[in-house]
């Protein structure tokens, strides 16, 4: 599809063009331009450098939502019906997912409109190249063995039932395609903690991007008068990662709410 100079120059760039998508503003419930923030700045990077990308996160930064901004784009500008498949542990959540597509195509700016030869319950597809967007739930009915894919975005890929039977028919799906896993952690010495830990050791092929907790400029609160850090092992904490004392109350607070061992899985640092 042929564009003017100035749009071109948008289609060209991803991280101009997921900028003008319109997502879903959780924190306000409605529609807003979508602002990179500095977690997914990063990890657009990395998505232009790598082909194998394993993501260690906190939660709310919006992992997912880039990722999802950065399949569209590779679907927008496709040649060629390559499908862009993204797979999630529950059918809630694939199909949260896919309404995020959804609300990227139908608030496109009036320069980008190109028409759909297919939109369906998990699947969109441009009518002039083919290319498809598709939404799998892990283990859904038809087994893994069904999924067809040129590239991956394995959400949450820690709480799949079958983490190595996933990953078996992906990357044989896949082949040198793009295969991006992100995930919260969940269990000691699963496949996600071994595949993490070999790219933090440099023993396989996957590129690690990790976004602890306490990078998030929003995980912090204000303390009470009169409060501060009394445990030998959280001084110990706060002065291993450099952590403010607002830091380590907004911490303070989740652990009380969460639980410690709940805290180190959503927050990992």
């Amino acid at each position: 599809m042929n564009y003017p100079v100035d749009v071109q120059a948008v289609v060209d760039s991803p991280e101009d063009f997921i900028g003008r998508l319109t997502i879903m503003h959780k924190e306000r419930q409605r529609l807003s331009r979508f602002t990179l923030n500095w977690a997914q700045e990063e990890l657009l990077e990395a998505l232009q450098d790598h082909n194998r990308i394993i993501i260690l996160k906190a939660r709310q930064l919006g992992i997912s939502t880039l990722t999802r901004g950065w399949n569209f784009w590779q679907a927008f500008c496709a040649d060629q019906p390559r499908q862009y498949a993204v797979l999630s542990h529950t059918q809630r959540s694939s199909e949260e997912l896919h309404r995020m597509e959804k609300t990227f195509y139908e608030n496109l700016p009036e320069m980008l409109r190109k028409p759909l030869g297919k939109s369906s319950v998990r699947t969109l597809k441009f009518a002039e190249s083919g290319a498809e967007l598709c939404t799998y739930t892990a283990g859904g009915k038809g087994g893994t063995r069904s999924y067809a894919m040129n590239t991956a975005h394995l959400s949450e890929f820690a709480f799949y039932e079958n983490q190595e039977e996933v990953m078996a028919t992906v990357t044989a799906a896949v082949g040198e395609g793009q295969i991006v896993i992100e995930s919260t952690p969940n269990m000691p010495n699963d496949m996600y903690h071994r595949l993490v830990r070999g790219a933090l050791a440099g023993e396989n092929e996957w590129k690690l991007v990790f976004f602890p907790w306490w990078k998030h400029p929003a995980y912090e609160a204000k303390p009470p008068n009169g409060w501060n850090v009394t445990s030998p092992k959280d001084r110990n904490y706060q002065g291993e990662y450099g952590l403010t004392d607002k830091q380590m109350y907004w911490r303070h607070k989740q652990i009380r709410t969460l639980g410690r061992d709940k805290f180190m899985r959503e927050y990992p640092s």
